[in-house]
């Protein structure tokens, strides 16, 4: 088992359905729906096409798919997680093919899939000759004029002040671009996701919700789930003014590659 699949399995034994995703549910229906407004912007008619959702995760976007009738797999490097979405799936009476499976070591034939998806997935990828055969793999499973929609975090230059995580290894815009370029693959369209709020609620959460007090006195308790209550109502209030100004920025040509995230959208 690599550091990676050590990560994502430990994730998802304690989270269960929240693995993949921002562990608070607000924050993660909140960047969901602009995920996949910005989606469906872009990826019209599915009905009958091969899907594959490389890093599939609890299989929410394999569910997605699938409900508009697609026909899917999805691939990830937890067996938790398959295990995860395969029940998922079965709630909502859905066909999805499910493998545990690193994405360099995917075995489907060539030209398998009209589009592949991959959402926030190959960030996670920290090993520089994994990543490299991963999207080698993915270029090599899509049709020709297939597409490869992926959305990750790809900030328009090189950030000073950011140290990636043990669990992601981020690159800029260009760097996404010029990887795929390399396998084949043209840049054909692309749409910002903008997600200002989640700064100020980090900042809030951890400002108003964290205590170097140990104890746990009665009062100590009462306070605490007072202010989880005001957080709450605040967050919901940020997040639905945030999210109009997100709205509007995503619309914005001028604002296309500024976006600290973005869904791309390439072409064999």
């Amino acid at each position: 088992m690599n550091k990676d699949e050590e990560y994502w399995e430990g994730r998802a034994r304690k989270y269960d359905r929240l693995a993949a995703n921002y562990l608070d549910k607000s924050l993660f229906r909140h960047e969901e729906s602009f995920q996949r407004r910005a989606i469906s912007r872009l990826i019209k008619n599915v009905e009958g096409k091969r899907i594959l959702d490389a890093g599939c995760g609890t299989g929410d976007w394999c569910i997605y798919f699938a409900d508009k009738g697609a026909v899917v797999s999805g691939v990830d490097i937890s067996k938790t997680m398959i295990e995860i979405a395969k029940r998922e799936t079965k709630k909502h009476k859905l066909k999805v093919d499910y493998e545990a499976v690193p994405l360099e070591k995917i075995a489907f034939p060539d030209k398998s899939f009209d589009i592949i998806i991959s959402i926030t997935t190959l960030q996670h990828i920290t090993n520089p000759k994994r990543f490299r055969k991963a999207v080698k793999n993915l270029a090599r499973v899509l049709k020709k004029n297939g597409i490869i929609a992926l959305i990750e975090f790809s900030p328009p230059k090189r950030l000073k002040s950011w140290k990636d995580p043990r669990y992601m290894r981020y690159k800029t815009r260009g760097e996404w671009i010029g990887i795929f370029s390399k396998e084949g693959l043209k840049l054909v369209d692309e749409q910002p996701i903008f997600f200002i709020g989640f700064r100020v609620l980090t900042y809030l959460k951890k400002s108003f919700l964290s205590s170097k007090n140990d104890e746990s006195t009665a009062e100590t308790k009462l306070m605490k789930s007072k202010l989880r209550d005001i957080a709450s109502l605040v967050q919901r209030i940020i997040l639905f003014f945030s999210g109009l100004v997100d709205l509007l920025l995503s619309g914005m040509p001028v604002f296309k590659k500024k976006a600290y995230t973005s869904l791309f959208i390439f072409k064999k």
